[in-house]
């Protein structure tokens, strides 16, 4: 492992590693809030509503007593994941804290961790589209540290201003068919449409209808369910967003039968984009890769370049620590 030189305007007694506790809440929210790169899958009321299901080991970090730096993390034997429960995680740092600083913070996590007993740290960077502002001093670090690149999966984002033209042929024939758009709490009908979709391909959602209501009632307009329905006023097609402020992600999205063959869902997601998030920068559909990103589904990703999403990657490095 290459060992990072400390620059001589980092003094290592103002940077302090901090084991994540109950009562560091309130500072850890404050520093998700104010991050270059985090989001509210960063907040602990998310990541703790699977808090059962994870051994947390996440650090804050301090400068001069202040806490500048949030790390998401948590352990499975001797692997240290940022973080398994979350689609991305990484080191989450606001724009006052200069490059030097991270480059010092990643020395100091990778001792924190050691001395823990970890050998290895899996590390699930956040794409670039996700920022606020420009943040990519931990994937230098990563770079000094020999981190290597072990999964890479292609995402589909749809940069607002000047997008390319739609190309969805389910278009008109939603429209035709007197398919409209609402949003709603519909989320067992909603549920069941995604789990009947996702069984033909033998998978099931990650999250429950419990866990969804949860969450919005935790998160309410951040996630929001929208549905589109035909005058007989039956639910064809709908998928739940994630509201992140600068971007705006499709966490799922399905359609029943009769949905497909009106294009219901086209309807649905054009109107999210021309409509209700219009104003926003840019719309995201998610990977559509498998086998650990080995293997493009490409009937996937070309249906979300229909609609004027173009490649993001997301990647995961292994940073071995011993």
């Amino acid at each position: 492992m290459h060992v990072i030189a400390r620059p001589v305007d980092v003094e290592a007694d103002r940077l302090a590693i901090l084991p994540y506790r109950a009562d560091l809440k309130s500072a850890w929210d404050g520093v998700v809030a104010g991050s270059r790169n985090g989001n509210f899958l960063h907040f602990r009321d998310y990541m703790e509503y699977h808090a059962d299901r994870f051994d947390d080991c996440s650090v804050l970090v301090t400068r001069c007593g202040e806490p500048v730096a949030a790390f998401p993390a948590n352990r499975e034997g001797n692997q240290v994941t940022s973080h398994a429960g979350l689609t991305f995680g990484g080191l989450l740092f606001g724009p006052g804290l200069y490059a030097a600083e991270v480059l010092e913070i990643f020395r100091m996590l990778a001792q924190h961790y050691r001395k823990a007993g970890a050998t290895r740290l899996v590390y699930k960077a956040i794409p670039h589209a996700y920022h606020r502002m420009p943040a990519d001093e931990d994937l230098y670090a990563l770079f000094l540290m020999k981190a290597t690149l072990v999964r890479r999966d292609l995402g589909s984002v749809v940069e607002m201003k000047g997008r390319p033209a739609f190309r969805r042929k389910g278009l008109s024939r939603g429209r035709r068919a007197g398919v409209t758009v609402r949003e709603g709490d519909f989320v067992a009908e909603f549920h069941a449409m995604m789990c009947n979709a996702l069984s033909r391909h033998e998978a099931k959602p990650v999250h429950s209808v419990d866990e969804i209501r949860l969450l919005r009632e935790r998160f309410p307009g951040r996630i929001r369910l929208f549905g589109g329905f035909n005058p007989a006023d039956e639910l064809l097609a709908s998928t739940l967003v994630y509201d992140y402020g600068n971007i705006v992600h499709t966490q799922y999205a399905a359609s029943s039968p009769a949905g497909r063959r009106v294009g219901a869902l086209d309807v649905v997601l054009v109107e999210l984009i021309n409509g209700v998030f219009a104003d926003r920068p840019r719309f995201s559909f998610g990977t559509s890769c498998e086998d650990g990103g080995r293997v493009l589904n490409e009937g996937l990703v070309h249906q979300k370049e229909g609609f004027g999403a173009r490649g993001v990657v997301h990647d995961f490095y292994a940073w071995e620590l011993a």
